[in-house]
């Protein structure tokens, strides 16, 4: 049992981590104060998949449903199941990759994750949805990676520049404990890109 009445837990509670050791924190800055990531491998595929999320009360999209509430890493009530998650047909000319990077091979959370989804369409890419885990409270859009890759032949230049979109933000909002992790999503983002080129 998790005796800390850490700040997501206990109303006006302290954060632990931000004083001590943070090395696996979140790299996008806090969410009301906690630095907590999201330790799922399924939340960034749902969210770069565009996923529905069915509960006995209501359909969320993945987006909304991996949103921090209190001590949970999702919006639901606690009279409220999941029973169903549906994922959308890929669009045509749309491939999707999921790596992560871990210390143990196996049954080990990510450090850092990217699930993306990118459409191509005349060889320059269309659409692109680039979800990163284990960065952040809830699955982290690279939204500057996106942008950058729109409208863009992916080759070995444009996914590293694309990962350098994203690594740059990061930056400013890292802590000096985990800012290994920077890199690690920028190398993962080039990565998932030449995956599906």
């Amino acid at each position: 049992m998790n005796a800390f009445n850490c700040l997501r837990k206990t109303p006006g509670g302290v954060c632990y981590a931000l004083p001590g050791v943070n090395t696996y924190h979140s790299i996008f800055g806090a969410v009301g104060g906690c630095i907590a990531v999201c330790p799922s491998d399924p939340a960034p595929a749902l969210v770069a998949l565009r996923a529905s999320i069915v509960t006995n009360k209501k359909t969320w999209t993945a987006a909304d449903f991996f949103v921090i509430k209190g001590e949970q890493i999702n919006s639901i009530d606690a009279d409220e199941i999941v029973t169903e998650i549906q994922v959308p047909a890929l669009a045509t000319g749309a491939k999707s990759t999921y790596l992560k990077f871990a210390f143990r091979k196996a049954i080990d959370f990510p450090l850092v994750s990217c699930a993306a989804v990118i459409t191509q369409v005349a060889g320059s890419v269309s659409a692109a949805s680039i979800v990163l885990g284990g960065v952040y409270n809830s699955p982290k859009r690279a939204v500057d990676a996106e942008r950058y890759i729109t409208s863009k032949v992916i080759n070995t230049n444009t996914a590293d520049a694309a990962g350098i979109a994203t690594a740059a933000v990061a930056t400013t909002t890292a802590l000096p404990a985990n800012k290994y992790k920077v890199q690690i999503a920028k190398t993962l983002i080039k990565r998932a890109l030449l995956a599906n080129a």
